[in-house]
């Protein structure tokens, strides 16, 4: 039977492209590409021409995660008594899948893990991470989803969907767990946890996959400065911190000539480049993809407050790399490194006190 994954950003689509792959029985997978990312409808594009899928829907469900799409109560309850009805408003789903593999506990893979269950009961659930976050903070996002379906509605409300409704929710549903590095898994999703094999940079044929779904042409030299700072999604996420300003800082120490900033997919606008600064100019191309064409990054210097852009050379790739945390030099703390998520980066920082350097200052970075 047909298989099913889902892709919100452009790491979640190197890391899916990476499971079909590597799948024992590669035939048989659709994708969903998701309107989360810049570009999507060009990705999209891109992988239903990559050989690996046989359909590929782009949904536009970015409203949805985001709360901002409400119903009335007729709806709601249309909805919960067909709710394939309310997948079609996202996508015209007709397969019958066996599994699902989705990264984000999220109001669109809800709504698909329902309405398939519908027609297909055995279906089953598979969590691919996506990056560190995955391993800490995403125990938020699966308990507040846990709770809606649960504890947090009324014994009437809980009776419908048990038994009128027969809805379907993810908590306590998993399957597995998929993992580059399981032992940093920090809550218990209630499910197996399964390693995956890090992704082999000298698989020629992957890369070249990866590189036609990305546009990416290795004899390209964007990244061609010494030092590389990686904006964050905070901007994005409405919580800016001090980034400009200690990009300005970076700037007078190490000369701009000599720097670039990697923007983040996520940003809307690219705040630096209108201060002069080198930017990369194809945002949906994921870090791991210049990473997975470099052989070697010994003559670069990363710097970031908290990416695990300067990580995930070495927990997913195997790489070594030269790298500075800011995290001590921000003016705040911003939600996303909340919820346990610093805690965990942290960890697996010191993991690695030859490769990455916490800053308590600019003037640290060499």
């Amino acid at each position: 039977m047909k298989k099913l994954i889902i892709c919100n950003n452009v790491y979640q689509t190197l890391v899916a492209l990476w499971i079909v792959y590597t799948s024992e029985h590669a035939d048989g997978w659709d994708a969903i590409v998701s309107d989360h990312m810049n570009n999507s409808e060009d990705v999209a594009q891109c992988v239903r021409e990559c050989g690996l899928f046989e359909n590929v829907y782009h949904v536009k469900s970015l409203a949805l995660t985001k709360n901002q799409v409400s119903h009335d109560a007729v709806t709601r309850v249309v909805n919960a008594i067909l709710p394939m009805w309310e997948l079609r408003e996202y996508a015209d789903i007709q397969p019958v899948y066996s599994d699902i593999y989705f990264a984000n506990f999220d109001n669109f893979s809800q709504i698909l893990y329902n309405a398939l269950s519908h027609k297909e009961s055995e279906i089953r659930l598979h969590v691919f991470e996506e990056g560190l976050a995955s391993y800490s903070s995403f125990e938020r996002f699966y308990s507040e989803l846990k709770h809606y379906y649960g504890d947090g509605k009324s014994r009437i409300k809980n009776l419908l969907h048990k038994y009128i409704y027969r809805t379907k929710v993810i908590p306590g549903n998993l399957s597995e767990f998929l993992a580059f590095n399981p032992q940093l898994i920090q809550w218990n999703p209630e499910c197996e946890i399964h390693k995956m094999e890090k992704i082999d940079c000298q698989d020629l044929a992957f890369r070249n996959i990866v590189n036609g779904v990305f546009h990416f042409d290795p004899s390209a030299q964007e990244y061609d400065r010494k030092y590389i700072f990686f904006e964050e999604s905070f901007f994005a996420d409405g919580s800016e911190v001090n980034d400009v300003e200690l990009i300005g800082k970076l700037s007078k120490r190490v000369g701009k000539e000599n720097m670039m900033v990697k923007i983040h997919p996520r940003n809307p606008m690219n705040r630096f480049e209108q201060l002069e600064y080198k930017t990369n100019q194809n945002t949906a191309i994921p870090w791991e993809v210049i990473v997975m064409n470099s052989d070697d990054l010994s003559d670069k210097v990363l710097i970031t407050v908290a990416s695990s852009c300067i990580l995930n050379p070495i927990i997913v790739f195997g790489k070594k790399v030269q790298a500075y945390s800011l995290f001590d030099c921000i003016d705040h703390i911003p939600p996303i490194l909340q919820s346990g998520y610093w805690d965990l980066v942290e960890k697996v920082y010191q993991k690695y006190p030859e490769m990455i350097h916490r800053c308590k200052s600019i003037d640290e970075i060499i």
